[in-house]
């Protein structure tokens, strides 16, 4: 069985003849290093659309700056109605695109202006490019609400907005559902079989009342159709996700991915594998654990794969950080995981 093939495999909610691990493509250049890996069975996730988009009636200016040694980005959206600015330092944000409440209407403007068509012979070519080495996914951005927190209004603003039950934010998130809908058919029309969501969700900043009213009437609608055109949808929750059990557990999300285990998530893989009997779990290994002695590694890897037995559906992953000692830390992994052979 080839590396694509077990991938496919447990994405689809089955049994592999190994359990797989995979790494985001876009982590390490070091081509040589990647491929011997792959050779013991690392898998890669390549990530691409099916859709381009476009905005006819709004421009953007990016300018690159270094101040105090450091590099800076200013990234200015200008729009008939206004503009607004994010200005980022060494790649993490430090102020967002929302200040004041009318902000959120130049956004607005910005998802309404946006025209979606398909590129699915881009696709098509990036994950014949991949072949067994590893699956290409169907990005497909995040859902409304974590557009807004995460790309557009940061954490402090989005909860104090919706709090206060901000009528422009309100407005926003309508019109982001709506446009969302557009690209959901042009997605499920096109090729690929997964469809993953960056939602980067935590709980304890949503809450299980905003999760069930805000979130899963958006999932509902996109794996329905999703489902109807033969393809699974997955979301990339790497936080504290205990509190939202009920309404994840209910959803029609086929997987869990950059789920990760205590201390930084709150729930162990176990009671995971016990909360969504039937859903892909693909694990994220704490970063701190690769730094471990590899004996240490080694059992750690062990206890996760007790705790998630049956082994259906079932993977392993990096997907937040690359740890500095990669090259010797993965093949431990995948020395566990080959001890999984069926």
């Amino acid at each position: 069985m080839t590396v694509r093939e077990r991938i496919q495999l447990a994405l689809a909610g089955e049994r592999p003849d190994v359990v797989p691990f995979t790494l985001y493509e876009w982590m390490s250049d070091d081509a040589t290093a990647v491929a011997a890996l792959g050779q013991l069975g690392l898998g890669l996730i390549r990530h691409a659309g099916t859709y381009q988009a476009h905005t006819p009636n709004v421009t953007y200016h990016s300018e690159n700056f270094v101040r105090d040694g450091r590099r800076w980005n200013r990234h200015t959206i200008r729009t008939p109605v206004g503009e607004v600015s994010r200005l980022s330092q060494e790649g993490w944000v430090q102020e967002y695109y929302v200040r004041r409440p009318e902000d959120y209407r130049v956004l607005e403007f910005m998802v309404r202006d946006t025209r979606y068509q398909p590129s699915y012979d881009t696709f098509r070519a990036l994950d014949h490019e991949l072949g067994d080495r590893g699956v290409t996914l169907i990005g497909a951005g995040r859902s409304p609400l974590q557009t807004i927190l995460v790309d557009y209004a940061g954490l402090e603003r989005f909860s104090c907005d919706i709090a206060d039950e901000c009528e422009e934010l309100c407005s926003l998130y309508h019109a982001l559902v709506e446009k969302q809908r557009e690209l959901l058919w042009i997605i499920a029309e096109g090729p690929g079989e997964v469809v993953k969501l960056w939602e980067n969700l935590t709980g304890e900043v949503i809450g299980a009342q905003r999760f069930a009213h805000l979130h899963l009437p958006f999932y509902e609608e996109w794996g329905r159709v999703l489902h109807a055109h033969g393809k699974r949808l997955i979301a990339h929750f790497d936080g504290r996700l205990a509190c939202l059990s009920d309404g994840l557990a209910a959803s029609p999300l086929d997987g869990l991915e950059s789920l990760t285990p205590p201390p930084e998530g709150d729930l162990s893989l176990g009671e995971a594998r016990r909360l969504f009997p039937r859903k892909v779990l693909w694990v994220n290994l704490s970063v701190s654990r690769y730094f471990d002695p590899p004996e240490c590694l080694q059992a750690h890897v062990r206890d996760l794969l007790a705790q998630a037995q049956p082994w259906k559906g079932l993977l392993f992953e990096i997907s937040e950080d690359l740890p500095a000692n990669w090259r010797e830390s993965v093949p431990t992994v995948l020395k566990v995981l080959a001890g999984t052979r069926c």
